[in-house]
């Protein structure tokens, strides 16, 4: 990636926070469609770790190819795939989707994870056992690591079932629980883990394996989330995978091609399962993106219409917003901003993350500005999910 000569000068926020050294590496894109309007990259790095926007460009992305196959559904209960986790009778996967079905963020601080290692020794001592007793079993033979995460795995879904708080009233909380949960429905459905799943169903699918995919199988660094770390390398739905910023674009393409495209070339998505990806849902929130609830504030800026815009943010202070054109339905804008803090441990000092939220602010302003004045008429088809959306595209100049 380059920065033109004739590009506009990027926020003097931007600027600082590169001389604090907040961030390592870092990559601007803004786009139109297919076509890069600007780009500048800080550093060496090419991949990027994504944290929740694993959420929209995994959990989500599967869960709406095992739609258009028929295998799952917004409206279903969740123990219609998950009959053990029975104090979840009344919470369907729009819900948890929207981050509305009153999962609490995370487990309970009570929840204890610790003897991890204690319990895995005891598990790896008896399946040595039976490889010793038993020369077939040997073909399983599973090292002390795996069955060490194998562990730690299977305690956070059951301490999801057994521990998880749920706030009756539906309320609007923003639940990395919530995700993890819909992450372990969806291995019951592939049969495998959730990482293979998405590559299979997804990433391979649109020839974008080698550039995304959760950090397990790419064989990178455990992720900033240490949430998602604590289980590496098995692929929690909330956090985990890393990418390029290109896959990411490619994708967001590929889900608006799916939408409104002519449907002559293969799609992960049906048509109508892409267009709901893309509009808002419940309480300000998608099955995939934030459109106007309070997260959307901060990425969105001062520029990009409320509603008819949407995206999602990551910790550590990696962000995409999109907004989709009125005047040609398969280019949307978008402003992506990857980064990976210098200062992980520090994340949570208010004054670093108020560095992140400003930059992530100034830049979405900045590129709605500089690349996409908001000159076009309402994308009602955005704000009705029932709506005919040939309708609500206007001609030019119209």
């Amino acid at each position: 990636m380059h920065q033109s000569s004739a590009s506009p000068n990027l926020p003097i926020v931007f600027e600082e926070a590169v001389k604090a050294k907040i961030f390592k590496n870092a990559a601007i894109i803004v786009s139109n469609g297919a076509k890069v309007e600007y780009s500048k990259k800080i550093g060496t790095a090419d991949f990027f770790d994504l944290a929740s926007l694993t959420k929209p460009y995994a959990t989500a992305l599967l869960f709406a190819a095992f739609w258009s196959q028929g295998r799952i559904s917004p409206d279903m209960k969740v123990t219609a795939i998950l009959p053990d986790f029975k104090r979840f009778a009344d919470v369907t996967f729009r819900q948890l989707l929207t981050h509305t079905s009153g999962l609490a963020a995370e487990l309970p601080s009570a929840v204890e994870f610790r003897d991890f290692t204690n319990r895995a020794e005891k598990v790896y001592s008896e399946s040595r056992s039976r490889r010793l007793s038993n020369k077939a079993y040997g073909s399983r033979r599973r090292s002390f690591a795996r069955i060490l995460a194998e562990t730690k795995y299977e305690y956070l879904i059951r301490a999801i079932r057994d521990k998880s708080v749920i706030h009756s009233g539906n309320p609007l909380i923003y639940s990395d629980t919530g995700y993890q949960l819909i992450g372990r429905a969806l291995e019951v459905i592939a049969g495998k883990p959730l990482a293979q799943a998405v590559t299979d169903e997804v990433y391979k699918p649109l020839g974008l394996e080698t550039e995304i995919n959760f950090f397990g199988i790419m064989g990178k660094t455990t992720p900033h989330d240490f949430r998602a770390a604590r289980y590496f390398p098995f692929a929690v739905g909330h956090a985990g995978l890393f990418a390029t910023p290109q896959a990411i674009l490619k994708i967001t393409q590929a889900i608006f091609n799916s939408a409104y495209g002519d449907q002559t070339t293969a799609s992960v998505w049906k048509r109508e399962v892409a267009i709901d990806l893309l509009r808002v849902m419940d309480k300000g929130r998608g099955y995939a993106f934030d459109f106007t609830s309070d997260h959307s504030t901060i990425p969105r800026g001062q520029c990009y219409r409320k509603a008819e815009s949407f995206g999602h943010t990551g910790y550590v202070g990696t962000s995409i917003w999109i907004e989709p054109s009125a005047l040609d339905r398969l280019s949307p804008r978008a402003i992506l901003f990857f980064t990976d803090t210098a200062i992980v441990s520090d994340y949570e000092n208010s004054q670093i993350k108020s560095s992140f939220n400003n930059v992530r602010t100034a830049l979405s302003t900045w590129a709605c500005e500089k690349f996409h004045p908001p000159t076009y008429p309402p994308l009602k088809f955005l704000l009705n999910p029932l709506g005919n959306i040939q309708e609500n595209f206007p001609t030019e100049g119209g």
